[in-house]
């Protein structure tokens, strides 16, 4: 089994992947895939024509991806009564058919399910101590390899 780990975003989704899920828990390779400039649908159109790249060259067999979810924060109103929660549902939508397309068991990880309700610098911090230091990491990339190693049954 290998798995790709997606932490997606309309600017930027990272991903992980791991080629042989029994050699550890370090991904094999870890990224992010950049959308440019352009409207919101043409970056997502962007994104999934890069990850389809990926996907071939890569040929994960599963592909995991953290869903949108709405959080009752004032930030979380403000991202969702701004639109940009929709539009992150609908990337959501297109990177998984990506996965659909290419034969991949789909699997949908919930924010609250891989890390509960972790600020960021604990998250990676955490995830520090399972794979190393990755001073090239941003967070997001981070946040792509949590979601992966959830689905590999690490938890943090």
């Amino acid at each position: 089994m290998s798995a790709l780990a997606l932490d997606p975003g309309v600017g930027a989704t990272a991903f992980a992947y791991w080629e042989d899920v029994t050699n550890g828990f370090a991904p094999d390779s870890a990224g992010e895939i950049k959308a440019g400039t352009g409207s919101w649908l043409t970056r997502c159109q962007r994104l999934v024509g890069r990850l389809e790249a990926v996907v071939t060259e890569l040929h994960p067999t599963h592909m995991v991806v953290e869903y949108p979810a709405y959080f009752q924060s004032p930030g979380g109103q403000l991202t969702a009564s701004s639109g940009d929660l929709v539009k992150l549902a609908v990337l959501t939508g297109m990177l998984l058919e990506v996965g659909r397309v290419a034969g991949c068991t789909c699997v949908l990880v919930e924010v609250r399910q891989w890390k509960g309700q972790l600020p960021k610098d604990v998250t990676q911090k955490r995830l520090e101590r399972v794979v190393g230091e990755h001073p090239e990491w941003s967070h997001h990339i981070y946040d792509a390899v949590g979601i992966g190693l959830y689905h590999l049954g690490c938890r943090l």
